[in-house]
């Protein structure tokens, strides 16, 4: 497991703006200018 950037931008619309421990995270791994960074982000 590797670390990703989250910004709240990458969130998908009507999901919660805070991400706690122990939620689940389904997201697309892409390229960003700084790193890894997630796209097309889902909480569940």
């Amino acid at each position: 497991r590797k670390d990703v950037q989250v910004h709240i931008s990458a969130l998908s619309p009507g999901e919660p703006t805070t991400i706690s421990p122990g939620i689940r995270v389904e997201f697309r791994r892409v390229n960003g200018l700084r790193g890894p960074t997630a796209a097309n982000v889902y909480l569940s």
